[in-house]
């Protein structure tokens, strides 16, 4: 499996499409850390090479500087607005991978995640004293689904 090119800079949602997608695959054969890396054929030196620097090395080659600063200015400024706690969710997710400090700490992340959400959800899930992020976007899920039966 070899990776992607990704003709003239092509939308670089692509590339992560494909990244999540390779994921997916690799998670449901159970991978190894080793077998991962050895099965993109990317580097001669495979066998050395994690599968979070070979993430790296993918995302340094199909995401410029610019296109990285714009996806960690649109994270920070997420809202949610008027998308659906799912489709907030999934832009927030898709942003934390250009923002490892956030993405890689639980009270970071769900810190972050609070902030764009709609008043109305975000005083719901204060109100639970959700402490981690997947019980954050469960609760967020929930008030949702209670404000819409409202």
């Amino acid at each position: 499996m070899n990776l992607p090119e990704f003709v003239g800079g092509a939308d670089p949602l692509v590339a992560l499409e494909w990244v999540k997608s390779l994921e997916a695959i690799v998670d449901y054969l159970k991978f190894t850390d080793r077998d991962r890396v050895s099965s993109t054929k990317v580097i001669d030196n495979v066998r050395e090479l994690k599968w979070e620097e070979l993430k790296e090395l993918f995302y340094a080659k199909y995401f410029s500087k610019e296109v990285k600063a714009k996806k960690v200015e649109e994270l920070l400024e997420l809202k949610q607005d008027v998308m659906s706690v799912a489709e907030y969710t999934l832009k927030f997710e898709e942003g934390c991978v250009f923002i490892p400090f956030i993405a890689e700490n639980d009270k970071n992340k769900g810190e972050h995640f609070l902030r764009g959400l709609k008043p109305e959800i975000r005083r719901d899930v204060h109100m639970e004293k959700a402490i981690t992020y997947p019980d954050i976007v469960e609760r967020a899920l929930l008030s949702e689904h209670d404000e819409q039966e409202i």
